[in-house]
């Protein structure tokens, strides 16, 4: 409550009515929005899903006057801000928390919450699936139901577990609002916590297509891609292993380019490789930890197919990104897929085996037919994905909050 407003009380208390209708008319006609974002994600390089996300809403803050206006942003970073232009824009007000020995827990539990509390945030936008434990303020917090499946089935380490279980869990009992990528998310959310089911919005992630779109006149290249951190659900292992069954059937050396890091505990990847290529008797496959976003997008223009093939996602940016850029894609057959992607897809039935993978990719390289389809008929499925929609469904949903 502001300061003019609890005046303006005490005047109406007083007998002061005129001007205390002066001072509350006053309030309302400058009154304006103050959004807080949790940004360190957005610190880390490379960036990938949540720092992305995040890149991509300020982004849009940045470049659509029609967010900015009766809106203030302060962006708070654990230890520094990027160097990025957009972030120059007067509308962010930028905040390092940073102490002499960095420290997450208390950055993200006692820090940003003091902070927010200092700066008067009217409602706290957290991306990172979590609620600070002391953050008592109006709060919207992105969470997909990935998370939960971390927690239960992934090989994260413990005190990344026991950190989201309390967290998330804290965020889906405690938070204002919860907003998540897709109703296949919200259903499974639901599921999970069928007590506040009905604070949860289905807001999915973007599409940038001025930057991800078809290179004029080039060429496929002779390479099938893999793109997005290498966690087990995302099934990078059978990937591989599903390749060497389709090269060593194949008189064709296709060669697979895995972009991303490994994140089995403990690392596989880079051993497999070497042993499988050693196998092939070819450089067949490539991992690339990190590149940059014209690279991405060359790689996702001039790939054959890109495979995405996850056994819990609640959206997933790489599939959209590379339909954007003109190559069809291979994804796992589930009830998120068809509400994503509805039959502009290849899909594998079962996505935890090398010969079920293997099948569908033998098939989705030689059905040049539905490759074209799925190109030539994806605007419609696209024009749903982008990030103009997205932050105005963030504002939307905090000015309601505001609001009630």
């Amino acid at each position: 409550m502001s300061r003019d407003f609890i005046i303006a009380l005490s005047q109406i208390f007083a007998g002061k009515i005129w001007r205390a209708e002066k001072h509350i008319y006053y309030h309302c006609l400058e009154s304006f929005m103050r959004i807080g974002i949790d940004c360190h994600d957005f610190e880390q390089t490379p960036r990938w899903g949540i720092g992305r996300q995040i890149e991509y809403i300020l982004k849009t803050v940045a470049e659509n006057s029609e967010f900015q206006k009766g809106n203030e942003f302060f962006l708070y970073f654990k230890n520094r801000v990027p160097e990025e232009n957009f972030l120059k824009n007067s509308v962010f007000k930028k905040r390092v928390l940073k102490l002499i020995k960095p420290s997450f827990s208390l950055y993200y539990n006692v820090l940003l919450p003091l902070r927010a509390k200092i700066d008067k945030v009217d409602v706290m936008f957290f991306p990172a699936n979590m609620l600070p434990i002391l953050y008592f303020g109006r709060s919207i917090v992105h969470l997909p139901v990935d998370v939960f499946f971390e927690i239960k089935h992934g090989n994260l380490a413990l005190r990344h577990k026991i950190g989201y279980k309390v967290l998330s869990t804290w965020a889906m009992r405690h938070a204002t609002k919860i907003t998540t990528n897709s109703e296949y998310s919200k259903k499974e959310l639901a599921k999970l916590f069928p007590r506040t089911a009905d604070k949860i919005i289905v807001n999915p992630l973007g599409v940038d297509n001025q930057k991800f779109k078809p290179s004029q006149g080039s060429k496929k290249g002779n390479f099938i891609l893999n793109v997005g951190q290498c966690f087990p659900r995302r099934m990078t292992k059978e990937i591989i292993e599903a390749f060497c069954i389709f090269s060593k059937n194949s008189v064709n050396k296709l060669k697979l380019i895995i972009v991303g890091k490994d994140k089995y505990r403990p690392p596989i990847l880079d051993n497999l490789i070497k042993v499988k290529n050693q196998e092939l008797s070819y450089n067949a496959i490539t991992k690339i930890d990190d590149v940059s976003d014209n690279e991405l997008i060359q790689l996702y223009q001039e790939a054959k197919i890109l495979l995405y093939i996850s056994s819990s996602e609640a959206q997933g940016l790489p599939p959209l990104e590379a339909l954007a850029c003109g190559t069809p894609i291979l994804v796992a057959e589930n009830e998120l897929s068809k509400e994503i992607f509805d039959n502009l897809a290849f899909f594998v039935k079962n996505p935890d085996n090398p010969d079920s993978i293997y099948e569908a990719l033998k098939s989705a390289l030689e059905d040049i037919e539905k490759q074209k389809n799925i190109i030539n008929n994806n605007n419609m499925m696209l024009s749903k994905f982008n990030w103009h929609n997205h932050v105005e469904k963030i504002l939307e949903t905090a000015n309601n909050i505001c609001q009630a």
